[in-house]
């Protein structure tokens, strides 16, 4: 198959899961469940809160929440605000490969702009990024395609040359929206069979297997 090197020339990536390890976010999920049904107490007395959320995982909530107004994002931005932050396996080899080889490499996030910073100093990848863009910023969480049209714009790459890298379903439907291709890279959030279910444009198991086979990187 031909490297995804030659079809591409902006790798677009999403930032929860997919660069940064699921598993710093899973380790703080059981707190924020405690959380969240406190939180939902106290929204009762001002908007009410149909989502229950302590029956949602963190990853979800970030997904469907950071860009509402709420409590519950306020809460999620302060415990991923003091958590470490950890990379993906071969994620910073990934980053680099691209950056070297002249790739733009771009983050488009539900995620709190600061925190994309703060996090991207701390792990030694801001070098290598070249555009970030929150949904927060735009108010249109995904699937909605509006941030990813935004990171496209500021690039400067045409679509046909853009990819969009995530770990969950939303990932692929907001590139289908955008009208750009798809990848998915499993080991994050959903599972390998449910992302092949949505049908993106390249599935993987791994960071690594995206890297070697996707990217043609060898040795």
């Amino acid at each position: 198959m031909d490297s995804l090197m030659n079809r591409y020339d902006a790798f677009i990536f999403d930032w929860d899961g997919t660069i940064q390890s699921l598993r710093t976010i899973l380790m703080i999920n059981e707190a924020l469940k405690s959380i969240g049904r406190d939180t939902r107490s106290a929204l009762e007395g001002g908007r009410r809160q149909r989502r229950n959320y302590s029956d949602l995982n963190l990853k979800r909530l970030i997904e469907i929440e950071e860009v509402d107004n709420s409590v519950m994002s306020y809460v999620l931005d302060a415990v991923l605000w003091v958590s470490r932050p950890k990379l993906r396996n071969d994620v910073q080899e990934t980053l680099k490969y691209l950056s070297s080889n002249g790739k733009k490499v771009v983050v488009f996030s539900n995620a709190n702009r600061r925190r994309l910073l703060k996090e991207m100093k701390i792990l030694g990848i801001s070098k290598y990024i070249d555009v970030i863009v929150s949904a927060r910023d735009l108010r249109a969480p995904k699937p909605n395609p509006s941030g990813l049209n935004a990171a496209i714009r500021i690039s400067g790459v045409r679509k046909s040359r853009c990819v969009y890298i995530g770990d969950m379903v939303t990932d692929i439907m907001a590139a289908r929206s955008a009208k750009i291709a798809s990848c998915a890279i499993a080991g994050g959030f959903d599972r390998y069979e449910v992302l092949g279910r949505e049908r993106p444009d390249y599935l993987y198991h791994s960071m690594e297997e995206f890297l070697r086979r996707g990217l043609g990187k060898r040795g």
